[in-house]
């Protein structure tokens, strides 16, 4: 009908135009003619002619008004036949409309509800009135389903049928308002710990210590009080908090200044407290929230406390906080505790598999050994799944000047060979990692029926899931320091002979960077320990020297470090050189012996098309939080990631994004 009202718009115009060429030529007639008597000057004749113009007009105008009004007849008819002659009054109840344009996407007919809402768009293009719905006539493969369109303070969801050249309107308005107070008003499971609480009581109840604890209390009670939630007790130190989700995005907002308030209370003190902050939603269902917040406490305290983990309901958990180091937990009662409970489970099995994670490095291998004496000394079948090829290249050269190549074909074996012996009597154990993707038998862990983890990384997001026995500590040094505690307090008598005692003091040396980094009581012990087994250091110290082409190489690698943030350091590997991923590790180790630098960042290229990403801290910086972003892991001062199909450029440009945010969200100074 648009095409129509043109075309007669065009006539229109085309009779206009010659009905005033034909006046102006009589105008023309009488000024040029010499006589003064012609046709023109006859009253009769001009009449005549101007009414027979006018004339024209009126049957031009008559025409086209019956024209479109055959047309709208159509078109109305045709509607009412389609769709029933009650079908508006139903929409109009349903909040309905319905617009139709032509091949020019020009509106050509809009239903009663745009009327009866004043929206006046016949006549219009479509795209321009409805900006939104541009997505229906892009021709790409990602054309929505629907839009939303807001009109006059309500908002439509609109559909699209092409092939009936129609766009169907449904008003959403209070559908919307009810979701978004469904939303606002979700419930939220809040589990706040108090940590070193245990560590508190142990250092003597004064009157100080009391005081500090009371506040620290007082702060969680008044700060639940400031949101309006209900906050309980459930423990000696734990409290629920059962909040709207309204109000945990105001928690959000604040960035859980609860943590900020509780550090500035003992910073000054010396008093070992920090919270944790366990976080369950996304689920409607208390009993499911409880269990939410359960393990996002558990897994924040695995991490090492003095953070916030949110673990959201069919979706990843979020890492908040973790800017300082838990003190030290282990006491010799609990490692008592833990060895005994290994050695149960080990004597309750018939075979045992040790599994380190991928290009395992000295502590992994230190620690599978130290593991694999222990099952030996109670008779047990015993293995390592780790061909020498998934070794790094000095813990593989030391495994082979340790033991015999019959020894080596006996102890280490590959994860085909083992999965044929696994069975329901078989115990996997993983030292110095808890996920099974990173290590060199992820379908072995799948099949197994009981698994053990000993590591001191903290707990990933994708961690084993409800292993018989776990020692996740975060505070030691290494694994093989774990397994040399373990052997310790075994309640059997094992004997760690001396390539064994080296391998694990190799693992610790590795690890504490020669005793310069994460070293406590315990390590040193642990040292001391494998020296009266025989352990030679001098030997284990020569394992880990480089060679003089990797000197050389964390060199070049160290000249192109900057400073992308005070303290902190950046630095690449060149783009055409693949290096070992301990190289990376190395340079980061290094550069901690620097005074000023606070934490460090090693990218190369590790493979093809592989990045890697080695980071170091002192200690006053979480790298582990940043490389968990770019989807790796570790702890708070060594970590690392691998990233496939990315350039080291890119890398690195996404790496700087990520520091920044986070120095932009540090809570503590």
């Amino acid at each position: 009908m648009m095409q129509k009202i043109k075309r007669i718009k065009t006539y229109t115009f085309i009779v206009y135009i010659i009905e005033t060429l034909v006046v102006l030529g009589l105008i023309i007639f009488k000024l040029v003619k010499d006589t003064n008597t012609t046709f023109v000057d006859n009253p009769t004749i001009l009449f005549i002619i101007f009414s027979l113009i006018f004339g024209i007009n009126i049957v031009v105008a008559l025409l086209s008004q019956r024209s479109i009004e055959v047309d709208a007849r159509i078109n109305h008819i045709g509607i009412t036949n389609t769709l029933g002659a009650d079908i508006s009054e139903a929409f109009i109840y349903g909040e309905l409309g319905m617009v139709i344009f032509d091949s020019n996407q020009e509106i050509i007919w809009t239903s009663e509800l745009f009327e009866e809402r004043n929206i006046r768009c016949v006549g219009k293009n479509v795209t321009e009135t409805f900006p939104e719905v541009k997505a229906f006539f892009d021709n790409t493969d990602q054309t929505p389903d629907e839009v939303k369109v807001a009109l006059n303070s309500r908002d439509y969801s609109v559909l699209c049928l092409r092939e009936l050249d129609l766009l169907v309107f449904k008003d959403t308005t209070e559908i919307d308002k009810l979701y978004e107070m469904k939303e606002k008003q979700a419930p939220v499971f809040i589990a706040v710990a108090i940590d070193n609480l245990t560590d508190l009581e142990s250092i003597g109840q004064d009157e100080n210590t009391t005081q500090y604890e009371l506040e620290v209390r007082k702060l969680i009670i008044e700060w639940g009080k400031h949101y309006d939630v209900y906050t309980h007790l459930i423990g000696d130190d734990v409290y629920l908090i059962v909040a709207q989700e309204e109000e945990y995005i105001k928690m959000v907002n604040d960035k859980f200044n609860i943590m900020d308030q509780v550090h500035e209370v003992t910073k000054t003190a010396n008093i070992p407290l920090t919270i944790s902050i366990g976080v369950g939603r996304g689920n409607s269902d208390f009993n499911r929230l409880a269990e939410l917040s359960s393990s996002a406490m558990d897994v924040a305290l695995s991490r090492g406390g003095g953070q916030i983990v949110i673990n959201n309901y069919g979706a990843h958990m979020e890492f908040f906080g973790g800017t300082t180091e838990i003190k030290t937990k282990k006491n010799t009662v609990r490692s008592r505790v833990l060895s005994q409970s290994l050695y149960t489970h080990i004597q309750s099995n018939d075979k045992i598999l040790l599994a380190p994670h991928t290009n395992a490095d000295f502590d992994a291998i230190g620690a599978c050994l130290g593991l694999y004496t222990m099952a030996k000394a109670q008779n047990k079948e015993a293995w390592i799944v780790c061909p020498l090829n998934c070794m790094e290249i000095k813990t593989r050269t030391a495994i082979k000047d340790l033991f015999k190549k019959e020894e080596i074909d006996d102890i280490f074996i590959d994860e085909a060979k083992a999965l044929t012996l696994v069975d329901d009597k078989t115990l996997v154990c993983l030292a110095d990692i808890n996920r099974a993707k990173l290590t060199p038998c992820p379908k072995l862990i799948e099949v197994a029926q009981r698994i053990a983890v000993i590591d001191h990384h903290r707990r990933a997001e994708d961690a084993i899931d409800n292993p018989i026995f776990s020692i996740i500590e975060t505070t030691a040094s290494s694994a093989s320091e774990l397994v040399v505690e373990l052997i310790k307090f075994s309640k059997s008598k094992i004997n760690i002979v001396p390539r064994v005692a080296t391998a694990l003091l190799a693992g610790i040396l590795l690890d504490t960077s020669g005793f310069r980094n994460k070293c406590s009581a315990e390590t040193f012990e642990a040292c001391m320990l494998l020296k009266e087994y025989g352990a030679d250091l001098d030997a284990a110290n020569d394992y880990l020297k480089d060679e003089y082409e990797e000197y050389e190489l964390k060199t070049k690698i160290m000249n192109n470090a900057e400073t992308i943030h005070f303290g902190i350091v950046l630095t690449t590997a060149p783009d055409d050189l693949i290096v070992d991923r301990t190289i990376l590790a190395k340079v980061g180790n290094d550069a901690m012996n620097v005074k000023g630098i606070k934490a460090i960042f090693v990218i190369g290229l590790i493979g093809q098309n592989e990045v890697g990403v080695s980071a170091r801290s002192d200690g006053s910086f979480n790298v582990q939080l940043i490389l968990e972003k770019m989807g790796g892991g570790g702890h708070f001062a060594m970590a690392a990631t691998q990233i496939k199909d990315k350039s080291i450029a890119d890398v690195r440009e996404e790496l700087i994004k990520i520091v920044d945010n986070y120095i932009s969200e540090m809570r503590f100074d």
